[in-house]
């Protein structure tokens, strides 16, 4: 990100150097159309105007994502504190650790799938694409701490 905005800065100082080069011709008394600069001077900064709200835009996204990230690290990170320390696992910090694992797994992040527990039974509904997918969201649940079984509710896209 930063090499992209960096050279989005060189191209708008260069826009910028160009506007200067005609304004400073158009008042030495060369004969350049008044007209023809100010139109090309209307539309170098509507360029330039343009570039900036893209640019603001995609930084504005990626900062959020980045956002996102961190508060769903910092509520898992929370929650493995809680095991860590002993504490009775809940049915809340059950379905946030699932929730997070399945986001992690590249395969499983595709698929949308929803996790409900009820006393330590995680349920998982939605569907999967094929029944390897759904034996592996499985045993991800099986292996979280807290989880007493699992009821794998989850539908094949092809059935």
């Amino acid at each position: 990100m930063q090499l992209k905005t960096s050279r989005h800065h060189r191209n708008a100082l260069a826009l910028a150097g160009s506007l200067l080069a005609l304004m400073a011709l158009g008042a030495c008394g060369n004969p350049i159309d008044d007209q023809a600069v100010a139109r090309h001077t209307e539309q170098a900064a509507k360029k330039a105007i343009d570039k900036s709200k893209a640019m603001t835009e995609q930084s504005i996204a990626y900062a959020s994502g980045l956002m996102s990230n961190a508060a769903q690290k910092a509520q898992v990170m929370g929650a493995e504190a809680a095991i860590a320390a002993g504490k009775v696992v809940d049915d809340a910090v059950i379905t946030t650790i699932i929730s997070a694992g399945l986001a992690k797994d590249a395969q499983l992040n595709k698929t949308k799938i929803d996790v409900t527990t009820s006393a330590g039974v995680v349920t998982l509904t939605g569907s999967s694409p094929n029944a390897e997918l759904k034996n592996k969201a499985a045993e991800l649940v099986k292996n979280t701490i807290g989880v007493k079984s699992v009821d794998n509710q989850l539908v094949l896209q092809n059935s």
